[in-house]
């Protein structure tokens, strides 16, 4: 496939439904003062053995040296562009800044702390001929802070069409996915998709649905995706912006009801992420507990919220008010105990 390329390749325009482009897609950047993990991330984009794509850096209001890697990698590939906003909007709220940008009719996204394998777009352009497909999902790895990889996920071949992907996903039997990282989707569903979630948080669940629901799913193979683990995947923000993800999940959970003839899902399915308590305290607690010692008004703030949350959650957010005020620092041994209990469960996961 030839289309626009950084290194000065002929430009070729490909031709879907009528319309023609110099490349099928683009890569969104999100990043917001991790210009570390940033510089790898670009890199692992630059080191892609086929460049016929777009790259859209966003910079999410960072206050480091976050700007100074961009402008390193905009030197060498002047066809990256960048956007920038001076307030951090957080998680995929700042879609909106962006979307009008996108040339491709396919997007992906790249967080700043994943990596791509240098074959993936090997692996994912020549899928993009494809009109059959809504959603692509691709095999990924998981790696440690210094890249050691430490699992593969390599999901069996699979193409579905629209209602077996919502039935598959609906059953659980759908592969798993490396996140937001882990898709490539229409940007049709970037322009419809509702951007009100608590504090701009968004569900990558959400956008998974929506994907599949344009034309079915196919599976890449390949592990061309690497996730990092490390302290701050887990939250790189504050306990306050935790509670406005469970937040968030919650109004996902509201929205879906909502739509549940759409989508045929039935609302059991997301409680149970939510109601139980060792998926909840994995995805949840060890966030908080990555925050540092909690302040006894954002435990106070804890409670409010989960009085006010849906009866079928409230009591499982309750029983994590004394686990969470274990987290102060009077209670050093206990914190350390509770966090290599959580951070064993997650590993287990």
């Amino acid at each position: 496939m030839n289309g626009h390329c950084s290194e000065g390749k002929k430009i070729v325009k490909i031709q879907i439904n009528g319309r023609f482009y110099e490349n099928l897609l683009t890569v969104i950047v999100v990043t917001y003062n991790r210009p570390v993990l940033l510089s790898t991330a670009l890199s692992s984009l630059a080191h892609q053995h086929e460049h016929s794509f777009d790259v859209i850096i966003f910079d999410n209001g960072s206050t480091d040296s976050t700007q100074e890697v961009i402008r390193g990698y905009l030197q060498k590939y002047p066809a990256w562009r960048v956007v920038r906003i001076e307030t951090n909007w957080y998680s995929m709220k700042n879609a909106q800044c962006f979307v009008d940008d996108i040339r491709t009719p396919w997007v992906t996204y790249l967080c700043d702390d994943d990596l791509f394998d240098p074959n993936f777009m090997s692996y994912v352009l020549p899928t993009l001929n494809s009109e059959c497909h809504g959603l692509i999902c691709l095999g990924f790895s998981t790696c440690d802070y210094e890249g050691k990889i430490t699992r593969m996920y390599k999901p069996k071949m699979v193409s579905l069409t629209t209602n077996e992907a919502l039935n598959a996903w609906r059953t659980n039997l759908l592969p798993e996915s490396a996140g937001i990282t882990g898709f490539v989707f229409r940007k049709c569903v970037l322009e419809r998709i509702s951007w009100d979630y608590s504090g701009g948080f968004f569900n990558d669940t959400r956008l998974a649905l929506e994907g599949l629901s344009d034309g079915g799913v196919r599976v890449i193979t390949e592990c061309v995706v690497v996730r990092r683990q490390w302290v701050g995947a887990v939250s790189a923000i504050d306990p306050y912006s935790i509670i406005n993800r469970l937040k968030a999940h919650l109004e996902f959970i509201r929205d879906i009801t909502e739509k549940g003839e759409g989508y045929r899902i039935p609302l059991k399915k997301e409680q149970r992420l939510l109601t139980d308590p060792i998926a909840l305290f994995r995805n949840y607690g060890l966030a908080l507990f990555d925050c540092g010692p909690l302040s006894l008004s954002f435990l106070k703030e804890w409670v409010r919220f989960s009085l006010n949350s849906p009866h079928w959650i409230r009591w499982q957010l309750i029983t994590m008010v004394p686990i969470l005020f274990m987290n102060r620092g009077p209670f050093q041994v206990v914190q350390r105990t509770l966090r290599r209990f959580l951070r064993e469960m997650r590993v287990q996961a």
